[in-house]
């Protein structure tokens, strides 16, 4: 279990930043629903219920070491697909 959500959120917020990208590897990694959730608690503060998939607020959530790991690559895997040329 997570204790500081700091990384996490500093990674969601600079993948936001940056410009879109059609990289295929990226793509791939964008739509994995449960980062998204993570993405959304923390931006909004609501996820996906798990049984009706609406919007509901939470004050607190779960975020698995492992989900962590999966935000932060997700964030670097955007930045290098952005600025792949400039290596």
């Amino acid at each position: 279990m997570v204790t500081s959500s700091a990384p996490i959120t500093l990674a969601a917020a600079g993948e936001e930043m940056l410009p879109p990208t059609d990289e295929p590897h990226f793509r791939k990694l964008q739509g994995v629903m449960k980062v998204d959730d993570i993405v959304s608690w923390l931006r909004h503060g609501e996820s996906k219920h798990k049984d009706n998939s609406k919007n509901k607020f939470r004050e607190t959530t779960t975020i698995s070491e492992f989900e962590v790991l999966v935000v932060i690559y997700r964030a670097i895997a955007k930045f290098d697909a952005v600025f792949e040329r400039l290596k």
